[in-house]
């Protein structure tokens, strides 16, 4: 996978850092790695697709409120007192 023989353009830097921290975080072998995800994506991910089709929910409510939380903190060019801002977001939130 890290080969780079003449005449052969490089592979992007942001495959090969996604390809390293997998390896180290599943403990797999360069060879292993390329079976399991480059070879055979649908069998890799087929749990988490699964999952996907299973429980069916999205996430907008909550990226709702986180959007809302981080335009009070814009707009309030940073709170001096933790409590004034959580009774903003409480106010613009509930």
């Amino acid at each position: 996978m890290y080969s780079d023989g003449p005449g052969k353009p490089p592979l992007p830097t942001r495959l090969m850092a996604g390809a390293s921290i997998l390896e180290h975080i599943h403990n797999l072998s360069d060879e292993a790695l390329v079976h399991r995800w480059v070879k055979s994506p649908l069998e890799a991910w087929q749990v988490e697709i699964g999952r996907m089709w299973r429980f069916s929910r999205s996430n907008g409510i909550t990226e709702g409120y986180h959007r809302k939380m981080k335009l009070i903190q814009r707009r309030a060019f940073g709170f001096c007192n933790f409590e004034n801002y959580r009774r903003r977001v409480r106010a613009l939130c509930a």
